[in-house]
């Protein structure tokens, strides 16, 4: 991981700062149309998961895909290379769904009985810096 980088949530594509990679002692080498990221100790190999992560949580299939048609060099391709990813398998989850059969009466007024959901606290802050949403529903209308 590299130090003091930016989250742009609006960013279509991932950017690599040269200079924070430089300052966190990795060499960057460019030619022939590509660019070669090397660890501290010289070495180029990445696995799998690796490039999985680097390249934005692409499907490990398309990052096997990149390094068998030449796009990528550099990445051992093993057998069992494809780990559950965390980050992933949390950006998949989701709830179950309400029950469409509603148990109890409605309220009968206006404001005599409110239901409240909080969200949060979100990973980026709002331009105001906050972090929190709450969702409010009267249960009458």
């Amino acid at each position: 991981m590299l130090p003091n980088t930016l989250y742009v949530p609006e960013l279509a594509n991932t950017l690599i700062s040269i200079g924070c990679l430089d300052n966190a002692g990795y060499t960057v080498t460019f030619g022939n149309g590509k660019a070669e990221i090397r660890y501290k100790d010289g070495t180029l190999m990445l696995t799998l998961d690796e490039l999985h992560r680097h390249m934005g949580h692409i499907s490990h299939r398309a990052a096997e895909n990149l390094v068998r048609g030449g796009f990528v060099n550099g990445v051992a391709l093993e057998s069992n290379d494809a780990p559950q990813c965390e980050t992933c398998i949390f950006a998949k989850m989701s709830r179950k769904p309400i029950p469409k059969v509603r148990k109890g009466e409605r309220a009968k007024e206006f404001g005599e009985q409110i239901h409240s959901d909080v969200w949060g606290p979100a990973t980026v802050e709002s331009k105001g810096g906050k972090c929190y949403f709450v969702m409010f529903t009267d249960d009458h209308s």
